[in-house]
């Protein structure tokens, strides 16, 4: 019989578990003492980890947030703002519909590096490529059909919404994308290193805009507009916007963004509907991770999930014509402004000139209004198949508009500009800006210069 005495068996605990026991010492005021003996392990290591801590996040950021819940080691990435960029770009891109090879995403990150002025080497290499994948869960493209990641996350929704017992009053999604509130149709579409070259999207014309509903879409938050200035001069005496404005350098959605609107937005909000609803307060926010690094946002009954990373374009409910039918009347208003404008003889540059950010957040807001509950509730058959089946039924549907009937105004821009051979634009080219076939195109996705700006910030 061996008297040696028994090893302690080793204690393991994920990045998560770590990130959210430092929250619990900074929120709420626990000692490194109890967090150790909480989750049975020394102080010295729950110190180790308050060391570590901007380490962890930038691990977490750059994994997804399942697989951080379950990645035990620390393990530090290569030339972490690479990988940041690059993914950020990816994101742009595939919501502009682009096709992308590995060679194209290597020679972005070599682009990334080379103008991130990174003093560490750096080789796009096959092996890179692979863990870069790896790391933010790119495969193969798939479709809604045939795959099984796809049917394996239905059942888990299925079982999130069972187990909680959720209606579709209950259930919400919130994405974003990037709109150029100037921009008209052109002869021609630019490539995304024209964009960048000639500044052909114009400097401050880019604002980002998040949408948010329910699943029956009967509960409709007021929309988040981004744009890259605090008091931009055309709203900063308004009392009262139709949205809610945000501010940030390069416009697009940041932690502190997103972490304050669910908390001091979303929330509220949701409790009121709900409660006018005669609802229980309790419901959840499926979403993309805009950089929140997939920390816990929770209250009460009401929280966040993340939706499986490089699938949102499957299965977000508002990347499957929510925003872009927002879009195709936002820039219906827009068309019916600028035909108003030039039967007034005025030219087009005076026009689109006289457009300010007001003029783009009362129709984004009024065009949020027009988007019916019917165009939300189809929407969201990607992520719930069931859903026309067990919609709630107690509130009236808006009747349908028929936004796809642009003839007119089409043909009225086309004669307005008829001697204006620069800005004349044939009625296809037309159609495809007015139609929206993507979430957003190239000339509303953030720049690569644009996305090495906000990292270097």
């Amino acid at each position: 019989m061996s008297l040696e005495p028994e090893k302690k068996k080793r204690k393991t605990v994920s990045i998560q578990e770590k990130l959210d026991a430092l929250d619990e010492i900074e929120k709420k005021k626990k000692t490194s003492t109890e967090i150790a003996r909480q989750l049975g392990v020394g102080h010295s290591t729950v110190c180790g980890w308050k060391k570590d801590e901007k380490l962890l996040n930038m691990q977490r950021e750059l994994i997804h947030a399942v697989q951080a819940n379950n990645m035990k080691r620390l393990r530090q990435v290569d030339n972490p703002l690479v990988d940041k960029a690059t993914w950020q770009w990816f994101k742009e891109q595939k919501k502009s519909g682009a096709q992308l090879s590995g060679p194209i995403i290597k020679s972005q990150a070599i682009f990334f590096w080379q103008n991130l002025g990174l003093s560490k080497s750096f080789d796009a290499s096959d092996g890179w490529l692979s863990k870069w994948k790896n790391r933010h869960h790119i495969k193969n493209i798939i479709s809604c059909e045939d795959s099984d990641i796809v049917t394996e996350y239905h059942n888990k929704f299925d079982e999130i919404i069972k187990s909680r017992g959720l209606t579709p009053d209950q259930v919400f999604n919130a994405d974003e994308t990037g709109i150029n509130f100037r921009q008209m149709p052109k002869k021609n579409l630019y490539t995304q290193d024209e964009v960048g070259a000639t500044g052909a999207k114009g400097k401050n014309e880019r604002i980002t805009v998040m949408a948010c509903s329910n699943a029956s879409g009967t509960i409709k938050p007021p929309l988040i507009v981004i744009g890259k200035y605090a008091k931009p001069r055309a709203i900063k005496n308004l009392q009262h916007l139709p949205v809610s404005y945000k501010h940030q350098k390069s416009a697009w959605m940041s932690n502190d963004i997103f972490t304050n609107w669910f908390y001091y937005e979303f929330v509220p909000f949701i409790s009121k509907e709900l409660e006018k609803k005669n609802l229980p307060t309790k419901a959840i926010l499926f979403t993309d991770d805009y950089g929140t690094n997939g920390q816990n946002l929770k209250s009460g009954d009401i929280e966040v999930i993340y939706l499986p990373q490089n699938m949102t374009s499957i299965l977000q409910p508002m990347e499957q014509g929510c925003l872009q039918n927002l879009k195709t009347i936002y820039r219906k208003i827009l068309l019916e402004f600028v035909v108003k404008e030039l039967t007034a003889n005025k030219c087009l540059a005076e026009i689109l000139k006289s457009i300010t950010i007001r003029e783009a957040v009362f129709w984004l807001a009024r065009s949020w209004n027009m988007v019916t509950t019917s165009t939300i509730t189809t929407s969201w058959k990607s992520l719930w198949p069931e859903i026309q089946t067990i919609k709630s039924l107690s509130e009236t549907e808006v009747p349908e508009v028929d936004f796809n009937n642009t003839t007119d105004i089409v043909k009225e821009f086309q004669l307005a500009l008829k001697n204006d051979d620069e800005n004349n634009v044939n009625e296809k080219a037309i159609n495809t800006w007015l139609n929206c076939p993507t979430v957003q195109n190239l000339n509303e996705c953030l720049s690569p210069h644009e996305i090495i700006e906000n990292l270097k910030n």
